[in-house]
């Protein structure tokens, strides 16, 4: 099993389950490593010398702008740290693991993110 921590505080954990399927999931890791939106704000308002509730409203504002603009169809990129854009998922057979019928997956959209050079760095660095 291959575990990694993220400073974001999720655990990316990816598994064999059998030799042609691999299971990849997200979930809470240990409770002293992970930081939540309020210690974030926390954070941000000391190092910027501001108050938590302008951290906490441009905190607030940087997502609900990327969330605007990546439902609207554009990309957003911040270099060195993230891009997020809409990416289209073509229809496909699917299956239903509890009957094992074939099911099918109509085309949708999903949100892809993509973590940059600097935030890769940070996960690495011990």
């Amino acid at each position: 099993m291959n575990a990694e921590m993220l400073d974001l505080g999720l655990v990316f954990e990816s598994r064999v389950i059998h030799k042609s399927a691999i299971a990849v999931g997200f979930h809470k890791g240990t409770q002293e490593n992970i930081m939540n939106k309020g210690e974030l704000v926390a954070a941000i308002a000391d190092s910027a010398g501001v108050s938590q509730k302008d951290a906490g409203a441009c905190v607030d504002a940087l997502f609900e702008t990327i969330a605007a603009q990546v439902s609207a169809g554009n990309e957003v990129s911040i270099t060195g740290w993230l891009k997020a854009q809409k990416a289209n998922t073509s229809a496909r057979v699917g299956r239903n693991p509890q009957t094992g019928a074939t099911i099918q997956v109509p085309a949708g959209t999903r949100t892809k993110l993509t973590v940059g050079s600097k935030l890769k760095a940070a996960g690495k660095a011990s």
